[in-house]
């Protein structure tokens, strides 16, 4: 399922980091292999656009593509400027195929049904990218997602008045979490949505073998929270590839 009114409620709960710490640690992975001092870059699974809104800031000429509309309408409310575009990874198809680098972070590979799905979207990006272009992403691994469950029912209520409720679950390598959202309607009283998401993992060596196969060149994997090797404590894998 999709970010629907999710998206209303996604920088205040799901959303609520420091985007310019992150926004920094991506720049330099790409900086470091691009070879484009001021790179164009796709941000593909961009939200609600807190890397573009960084991006932008620091001078970068950006594309924002994600596969929900309520993301995208609520990117562009934010004041993101670049051209953001209602589309999904597995089926990406941008006039612009010209990218020095392309970003995607925060579980977009994760959300992805199947193994074949992350090859769809890996030759997708591949296709966007200049010869040369970097690829940086990340994924999340076993330990993060068992260690969901440690928050497996969380609520609260945001600023603006709306009521959530976050419930977390895993079990065979897929973590499930429902978001139930309360919003305040004309008639002086709630409407409920709910939406289910299922997150699976995706090994690293997994990953490895589908960028050999479409034809890029892995780079590296760091610890997306140290930049420091991955290690049996890491959360969260960055991996940085470059087409051939």
């Amino acid at each position: 399922m999709g970010f629907g009114k999710l998206a209303r409620v996604y920088d205040e709960v799901i959303g609520a980091m420091d985007y310019e710490a992150w926004t920094n640690d991506i720049l330099f992975l790409i900086n470091t292999y691009s070879t484009n001092k001021k790179p164009l870059i796709l941000d593909v699974g961009c939200g609600t656009g807190g890397h573009l809104l960084i991006l932008e800031k620091k001078g970068y000429e950006c594309v924002g593509v994600d596969a929900s509309k309520d993301m995208i309408e609520k990117a562009k409310e934010k004041g993101v400027k670049a051209e953001l575009f209602v589309q999904d990874i597995t089926k990406l198809n941008l006039e612009n195929k010209d990218f020095d680098a392309v970003m995607c972070v925060y579980d977009v590979l994760n959300n992805l049904e199947s193994i074949k799905d992350v090859e769809k979207a890996f030759r997708n990006v591949y296709d966007h990218l200049k010869t040369e272009g970097v690829f940086v992403f990340d994924i999340i691994t076993i330990k993060a997602m068992k260690g969901m469950k440690n928050y497996s029912v969380q609520a609260g209520h945001t600023k603006k008045g709306d009521s959530y409720i976050w419930e977390n679950d895993y079990k065979d390598k897929v973590w499930t979490w429902t978001f139930t959202t309360f919003i305040e309607n004309n008639r002086g009283g709630y409407d409920k949505f709910v939406e289910k998401h299922k997150e699976k993992h995706y090994g690293l060596e997994q990953i490895k073998k589908i960028l050999e196969r479409v034809g890029f060149v892995f780079l590296e994997a760091n610890d997306a929270y140290t930049l420091q090797h991955v290690t049996n404590k890491t959360d969260r894998i960055n991996v940085v590839a470059r087409r051939k």
